[in-house]
């Protein structure tokens, strides 16, 4: 049985989507690779070997956006355990990433991590000197740009959907922090639930000082010995240097999906 990859965005973001996942393609493409676009009717567009579902896809849309507005930050978190329960009915496993990543390295490594559920850390200061230490208890421990899934996660994530449903709200002083926070819970309560150990996953500028990067020739070595496997541009700053030189690429890629949905949808 074949494998997923999958994201979430609002008509605005579709080319950004796009270039995360053809930035996948290039490294592996014996998977599908699905977007959910969110609106009832799909753009007059379409991608070789990339899916695009419209929200008559999601049942539980209609409660959802009752909720949290029909295209509101809160709705598209939400949505994404929903998403990922409906590609576990087709696929054995499904990763989730943000449509603000960007991968430079094989990755197909991930889906042999995948038990039950694969997170990654924040990697955030863990030095109670340090002013980022405290968003260990306010963000959680794990990013929720990225999580994989197998059957045997089911439970988790239908409880996952049952929680944003609840409350998907960022009200730091009762421990919410929208669909993010609750993964450390997934984490502690459930079985089969593991995080990735390798330290190229994920890069991003929440990380920059534990997870020490450079290029060498053209590849990021992370801690001196990780190379870099994909990077996470929530929160880019030209200070994080290596990240920012493929930020200017993936910008690029962008751009140039963009003329192509224009001159598609036009």
């Amino acid at each position: 049985m074949k494998n997923c990859v999958c994201t979430i965005v609002t008509p605005d973001f579709l080319a950004n989507g796009l270039a995360t996942l053809h930035s996948m393609r290039k490294f592996y493409k014996n998977v599908d690779f699905c977007i959910l676009y969110m609106d009832n009717y799909l753009p007059n567009c379409s991608f070789k070997n990339i899916k695009i579902l419209d929200l008559n896809f999601i049942e539980e849309y209609e409660d959802i956006s009752k909720k949290y507005g029909i295209i509101s930050n809160e709705t598209r978190w939400s949505l994404k355990p929903f998403f990922i329960l409906k590609l576990l009915d087709v696929y054995e496993k499904v990763i989730y990433v943000d449509p603000d990543m960007y991968f430079i390295n094989n990755w197909d490594f991930l889906f042999d991590d995948i038990d039950g559920i694969l997170l990654t850390r924040h990697w955030r200061p863990y030095t109670t000197q340090d002013a980022g230490f405290l968003l260990n208890f306010t963000d959680g421990m794990f990013n929720a740009g990225f999580i994989g899934c197998s059957r045997k996660s089911t439970e988790a994530i239908k409880w996952w959907s049952e929680a944003c449903l609840w409350k998907c709200e960022m009200k730091k002083v009762s421990g919410l922090f929208v669909d993010q926070k609750y993964l450390d819970f997934i984490y502690i309560h459930f079985p089969n639930v593991n995080y990735c150990k390798h330290l190229g996953c994920n890069l991003a500028l929440w990380n920059i000082k534990e997870l020490r990067r450079e290029m060498v020739g053209k590849e990021i070595i992370i801690n001196n010995k990780y190379k870099g496997i994909f990077l996470h541009f929530s929160f880019i700053h030209k200070q994080d240097e290596c990240i920012y030189y493929y930020y200017k690429k993936y910008i690029k890629i962008v751009k140039n999906i963009n003329k192509i949905l224009e001159l598609q949808l036009n």
